[in-house]
């Protein structure tokens, strides 16, 4: 995980959850458990960034709110997500007074 984020050049997050920090993967939701209880929130206060149906189902069963994105499956197959969004270019979010709300320039359903 971190040699992929090196040679894409991204900076490594200082709060971090790989595959073999966890003992069940997606689908199962560990992973969101997880990443929510290191940075000290409940997982309803998590948004997951999924773009498969089975990553969309570990987020929703980790009871999480889940932004779909189109990409490697259609909108048909993310369509247990919170919402879908055509790509990320397309996400704009803004911390309101009762916490996060997301604007999209165009939504597929």
């Amino acid at each position: 995980m971190l040699g992929r984020l090196a040679a894409a050049g991204l900076p490594v997050p200082e709060r971090l959850i790989a595959g073999d920090m966890v003992e069940r993967g997606k689908p199962d939701p560990e992973p969101y458990r997880r990443g929510a209880e290191l940075l000290g929130l409940t997982p309803a206060e998590c948004i997951v960034v999924e773009d498969a149906p089975s990553g969309i189902g570990a987020g929703i069963a980790a009871g999480c709110r889940v932004l779909g994105v189109l990409g490697t499956h259609e909108a048909h197959e993310l369509h247990q997500a919170t919402w879908i969004a055509p790509s990320l270019a397309s996400v704009r979010a803004y911390l309101v007074a009762d916490g996060l709300e997301l604007m999209f320039a165009s939504v597929a359903r």
